[in-house]
């Protein structure tokens, strides 16, 4: 059978023309308060004003080296805002890229420190009005979370996409207590590889010009330390993992949020949890992507991204009326059932987008397998949306079971390819990578399964109990 790629051509027109002109500066330092250096890019917006107008910032913070690993997506999005009159922000993470220090761990304590100097460093500019926003996807959208968790006052908003609530149960190291091993294990040796490689030659910023760059290599080297290491010892959700999961106190994020997720990524859940539980301003956008941002990735459709954001910052940040208001909470990309998707690579979903400002009532059983405090202590099911199954032989069935017509004990023995026909845990959105999930009778047939009869009736969320 043979099987062909078909890239949808988009239309996608480029942008020339902006309502500020822009200036990049590459070689920018900001000095810690201890005396370490990181490295910095600016866009920086032309004032149209003789008074020289000051400009609120958008800050990226991330450990993956703007000098080569991300400067094609950053000259693409953050030249974008800056267009639109927004100074764009992009630093190296200490110990990473051009940063002087040494990386210690991911969403530690000195990276969330660094962050708060970095937002009074900002605040002290002459260009700053004062105003910053967290703006990042996975490792950003986390840290902009976890510093909006602080309450920094310069911190007016945070745009968070593919990220989480909950570092130990939804992120990629343990799932359900067991460790993620193709997810957890594959990231960690890529942060090892991007961690291990030299700062660049050329200045950026940071450390200093007439450093000796392979001294600063080799101390990095001496120190460097894999990530699963700290992982595979804490194995249960302990104060590692609490610490910098806002899940802990969601009421700590007071300014406008912005959420991005999809249905082909990891990262889905948390956009559900988060939207329930924080009171702060927020919209938020589920669609059928993988871990890409929303105009670049797969499968599609995509959707005009930059200008979603601009409409957003400049409602919530400059305070322009332009609408931004009457849109939903809520828009999700529905997505319909195709039997023709049953591929591991799928260019484009069918489905519809759907919006809505309410989400409907979910048990909260994150929390209590989390052991955390519920915030909320309604009875999210009522007893006409419950529905109790009782365990038969490979069934579920709606009455109970006579236990002596039941076998004693029922055996399977799954084979070791078991559950590759679901698909990648975290789909990395790219339209050549095999990652989406193929017909899961595979793996069925592979397992010990209940099946209940077809509901014959449209449910939301409902709680289903096993007896």
């Amino acid at each position: 059978m043979e099987s062909t790629l078909k890239v949808i051509d988009t239309n996608h027109s480029i942008r020339t023309e902006f309502p500020y002109e822009i200036e990049k500066w590459t070689t920018v330092t900001i000095v810690l308060n201890n005396g370490i250096k990181l490295a910095a890019n600016i866009w920086m917006p032309k004032s149209k004003e003789e008074n020289k107008e000051k400009f609120a910032t958008i800050l990226e913070y991330l450990p993956y080296r703007k000098a080569d690993w991300t400067s094609k997506r950053d000259e693409i999005r953050l030249k974008y805002f800056t267009g639109f009159g927004y100074v764009s922000l992009r630093v190296d993470i200490r110990g990473s890229g051009n940063s002087q220090g040494i990386f210690d761990d991911e969403y530690s304590q000195q990276e969330q420190s660094d962050a708060l100097e970095i937002l009074e460093w900002i605040e002290k500019q002459t260009w700053s009005n004062g105003k910053v926003v967290m703006y990042g996807k996975s490792w950003g959208g986390f840290n902009g979370l976890q510093i909006g968790s602080l309450q920094p006052k310069n911190l007016v908003g945070i745009i968070s996409a593919y990220s989480t609530d909950d570092r130990y149960s939804d992120d990629i190291h343990y799932y359900g207590g067991c460790l993620a091993a193709q997810e957890a294990l594959a990231w960690s040796t890529q942060m090892l590889i991007w961690l291990s490689i030299p700062p660049h030659p050329i200045y950026q910023g940071g450390i200093d010009e007439k450093s000796n760059l392979e001294d600063i290599w080799r101390e990095r080297l001496n120190q460097l330390i894999p990530l699963d290491f700290y992982w595979m010892k804490h194995q249960t959700r302990n104060s590692y993992w609490r610490y910098g999961s806002i899940c802990e106190d969601y009421s700590k994020i007071s300014c406008p949020v912005l959420l991005i997720g999809g249905f082909a990524d990891l990262y889905t859940d948390p956009v559900f949890r988060l939207m329930s539980r924080l009171t702060c301003p927020k919209r938020a956008i589920i669609g059928p992507w993988g871990h890409q941002w929303p105009d670049d990735a797969y499968p599609g459709p995509q959707i005009g991204f930059l200008q979603e954001v601009i409409a957003w910052l400049d409602y919530h940040i400059k305070g322009i009326r332009n609408g931004y208001e009457k849109k939903e909470m809520f828009s999700i990309y529905q997505l319909s059932p195709n039997l023709d998707e049953l591929r591991s690579i799928v260019i484009e979903r069918k489905g519809k987008w759907i919006h809505f400002n309410q989400l409907p009532s979910f048990p909260i059983e994150h929390d209590q397998r989390n052991d955390l405090l519920s915030m909320n202590k309604e009875d999210y099911t009522s007893k006409q949306d419950e529905i109790v199954y009782y365990l038969s032989y490979q069934s579920l069935q709606t009455k109970p079971i006579v236990q002596d017509e039941l076998p004693k004990e029922i055996s399977f023995f799954s084979p070791q390819i078991t559950g590759l026909a679901g698909g990648n845990y975290l789909g990395f959105g790219a339209a050549h990578l095999p990652t989406h999930p193929i017909d899961q009778r595979l793996d069925d047939g592979h397992s010990l399964c209940f099946d209940s009869l077809p509901l014959t009736e449209q449910y939301g969320n409902f709680e289903m109990k096993l007896s």
